[in-house]
């Protein structure tokens, strides 16, 4: 049966034919590759999707928490005595908080770079950390004198901001704020 089929598309009155046959088989191929193309894409963003709502889920119970906490150190150091303030800002909280929030941004700026997050979520979110955590750590603040820090223009805020920032926030940023 194979056999006549062959001979049949060889004969050359049937190239038409035979042609005719091979494109479709041809097509019917691609078509079917697009679907099974567009179906592991779509898991693949579904993943990624996954993975990002995991920070988010972390920044919404935890993170979002710890920079209200850095920005209640800035604002409560003049309210304060320094015998309250040194009791109930720590120094060694201080640190733990404020690496907890760069390690953060850290690991999420590297699930958008290697591609687990989709990176434009990643950028717009790393972006907006980033800006806020700038300023807050760039605040004309005098810190205890004890604890022996000075945080002027945190280069590691500057380097995420050029990072994940489009074009005109780093604009709008740096040079009309």
């Amino acid at each position: 049966m194979i056999g006549k089929l062959v001979a049949f598309f060889k004969d050359p009155n049937n190239q038409h034919l035979a042609t005719w046959v091979q494109t479709m088989a041809v097509v019917m191929g691609v078509i079917i590759a697009l679907f099974q193309l567009s179906s592991v894409l779509e898991k693949s963003n579904f993943k990624k999707g996954q993975t990002y709502l995991k920070y988010e889920s972390e920044f919404a119970s935890n993170i979002s928490r710890e920079m209200g906490l850095i920005y209640e150190y800035h604002v409560n150091r003049g309210k304060l005595s320094e015998e309250e303030y040194n009791e109930l800002y720590p120094l060694d909280k201080f640190l733990e908080i404020k690496n907890s929030v760069e390690e953060f941004i850290t690991r999420l700026s590297a699930c958008g770079v290697y591609g687990v997050c989709p990176s434009e979520h990643v950028d717009n979110f790393v972006c907006s950390l980033s800006k806020s955590m700038y300023i807050d750590l760039s605040r004309d603040v005098s810190w205890p004198p004890e604890w022996k820090i000075r945080f002027s223009e945190p280069v590691f805020y500057e380097m995420k901001i050029n990072e994940h920032c489009g074009l005109w926030a780093r604009f709008n940023f740096w040079y009309l704020r």
